[in-house]
């Protein structure tokens, strides 16, 4: 029995718009805020990925169009067009995608992004790489200090001005210094 045209039509349509999803989603990971609206909620789950639609025009270009379907439809058209991996592969970069929209989003915040929740998790990621440059810039002064004042005592020993008493002194001091914990403006950035 020979496929109706309507339904090859219909499959065609599946086919193109899975793989306009699929750039979506690649495009996303790289910069999760060029991902249009409702694609963050819409990876949460495979069944609200497949119903999710979007329509974006861009000047002198070919619309971008994804339809929605069933689940099923988009297990079946993704097995069809994807290949290797399948429906696999595009869960896959489903959960990829959503969890680059996870830098967008402060620890502990709400989890609907607004273009406050953007900007605002975006300083807040500015300044916890800053307070890394500090802290890593705070312990490299240490460490410097530290060898210098290794390589002062090396050279009064070689010289024959070596107090054992004051140097040790002198090197512990410099250690507990070294192996402190930041300064009181710097905090521990985990991440």
């Amino acid at each position: 029995m020979k496929t109706p045209a309507h339904k090859i039509k219909e499959m065609e349509n599946n086919g193109a718009s899975v793989l306009t999803l699929i750039q979506l989603l690649l495009q996303t990971i790289s910069d999760p805020l060029s991902a249009p609206e409702g694609l963050h909620e819409a990876c949460k789950a495979q069944g609200k990925l497949a119903k999710f639609s979007c329509l974006i025009n861009h000047e002198g270009e070919k619309p971008i169009v994804v339809t929605p379907m069933s689940l099923n439809t988009f297990k079946k058209t993704a097995d069809r067009v994807i290949v290797p991996g399948g429906f696999q592969k595009l869960d896959t970069i489903r959960c990829e995608a959503l969890n680059s929209f996870s830098i967008l989003i402060p620890h502990g915040a709400k989890k609907h992004r607004t273009s406050s929740d953007v900007s605002s998790a975006t300083r807040v990621s500015s300044v916890r790489v800053q307070q890394f440059v500090d802290s890593v810039s705070d312990f490299a002064d240490r460490y410097n200090d530290l060898l210098r004042i290794t390589r002062n005592i090396i050279h009064r020993a070689s010289e024959g001005k070596f107090n054992r008493a004051n140097e040790e002194r002198i090197l512990k001091q410099h250690l507990e210094r070294a192996l402190a914990l930041p300064k009181s403006h710097l905090k521990i950035v985990e991440f």
